[in-house]
């Protein structure tokens, strides 16, 4: 009967979650595998939907990951966004959303950045953006202002304990 209702539940789970919900998570998953662990300490990962729908942790409000870069011995947290197109003018999060960035940035000590992929599929993006937290200054995002922080999607990140490109 157990392993009945795990596949029940997984299936319920599937059927259930929404599909930008699911877009996000595989964005998020493809945005770690470009963390490889021989320098990136994974120290934080946001909650799957299906845990924070059964009960909210209270976490899952910090950025997608923080991570401990072993050269530098800094910590720096990533929260990733992904679209299935960029329209000028795109919201990339709320004003009370961005306030609680802010602020973690500042309680905790830990520069934030912005992962952003655009495309059709979220685990091979087309574009992708990686953008400091502190240069933010709306909750709105422009092509001409994404412009300076484009990067390869495939390439693995690098940190130099200031800038991660």
């Amino acid at each position: 009967m157990g392993i009945l209702k795990r596949i029940t539940d997984v299936i319920i789970e599937e059927l259930t979650t929404p599909e930008n919900v699911k877009r996000g998570e595989a964005f998020e998953d493809f945005v770690l595998e470009k963390f490889p662990e021989k320098y990136y300490e994974l120290e934080y990962k946001t909650p799957r939907y299906g845990e924070n729908k059964k009960r909210f942790i209270k976490k899952s409000k910090q950025p997608d990951f923080i991570f401990y870069h072993k050269p530098t011995k800094k910590k720096f947290a990533v929260e990733c966004k992904n679209w299935k197109f960029f329209k000028n003018g795109k919201e990339w999060t709320t004003e009370e959303k961005l306030k609680e960035y802010r602020e973690f940035e500042k309680r905790k000590g830990i520069k934030t950045f912005i992962v952003i992929g655009v495309g059709e599929d979220p685990k091979d993006p087309d574009e992708m953006f990686c953008i400091p937290l502190q240069d933010i200054g709306m909750t709105k995002m422009y092509r001409r202002f994404l412009e300076k922080y484009q990067r390869p999607p495939r390439k693995t990140f690098y940190f130099n304990g200031r800038e991660l490109k």
